[in-house]
């Protein structure tokens, strides 16, 4: 498993991207990140049509078109026109190399909701707030839950692809993040 530093990549303002290497041919990652019996093992309970312009719709209400597709080269989930998840995967020696791009509307707010998450004492304001749901960049950033729920899941699929165990719990993965982001977006 690779640190939680090494993964992740802020490529703009709302893009970031993950990578890992698998040591599986690309065929057998491919499988993994279309077929749906195997999505629904690491990743999330979903329908596919896997076909550009079929749609997916994975559990807890996200759901979309697929706009973009390359018979094992990659395949992009978009939920609206502005923002997408694209899984592409290259040969890379006796392995696989799998990226990972989550892009963000450029308006788009986090809700809370009521769904209570880790509290954590903010040394800089000296206020209490909820990891999982800090968007520090402001409107059109990624929120500290979901990147530790990309890299969990990029955790998961490795743990699948490998039989090995999943790396760091989401809640730890939020923490990290968490510091990570504020510390990003105040430069």
């Amino acid at each position: 498993m690779s640190t939680a530093a090494d993964m992740v990549t802020v490529v703009d303002r709302n893009t970031i991207a993950f990578e890992r290497r698998f040591p599986d041919k690309l065929e057998r990652v491919w499988s993994a990140i279309t077929v749906k019996d195997e999505i629904d093992h690491w990743f999330m309970k979903t329908e596919l049509d896997l076909r550009v312009g079929g749609a997916f719709s994975f559990e807890k209400g996200w759901d979309g078109w697929i706009s973009e597709l390359e018979n094992q080269g990659y395949v992009q989930f978009n939920s609206s026109h502005e923002s997408f998840t694209r899984f592409e995967i290259e040969p890379d020696g006796d392995g696989t190399l799998f990226h990972l791009i989550d892009k963000l509307p450029g308006d788009f707010v986090m809700e809370v909701g009521s769904r209570q998450d880790n509290p954590i004492e903010d040394s800089d304001t000296e206020k209490m707030r909820l990891v999982g749901y800090n968007q520090p960049g402001g409107p059109g950033t990624h929120w500290t839950g979901v990147v530790a729920g990309w890299h969990a899941f990029v955790d998961s699929l490795e743990s699948y692809l490998t039989g090995e165990p999943s790396g760091e719990g989401h809640n730890r993965l939020s923490k990290f993040y968490d510091r990570f982001l504020i510390d990003y977006h105040s430069i």
